[in-house]
């Protein structure tokens, strides 16, 4: 196999294995959604995303509410 259909493949069972998980880190929810970093944390900050802090610094999201 050629490179760019390994990594089609891969891109493809990451994307499957994302959509198993019901809590995402702000680093999969980037790869979710096709969002940058910055961008997220700023939604995060005007509250236009659902989020939740349980420790005070990590950010969570449900990914249903996304």
């Amino acid at each position: 196999m050629n490179t760019i259909k390994l990594d089609e493949r891969l891109e493809r069972i990451e994307s499957l294995l994302l959509a198993q998980k019901k809590v995402l880190t702000i680093e999969e929810a980037c790869d979710y959604t096709g969002m940058s970093r910055s961008y997220l944390y700023k939604l995060t900050s005007t509250g236009a995303i659902p989020h939740c802090k349980p420790s005070g610094k990590l950010i969570y999201f449900d990914i249903d509410l996304l």
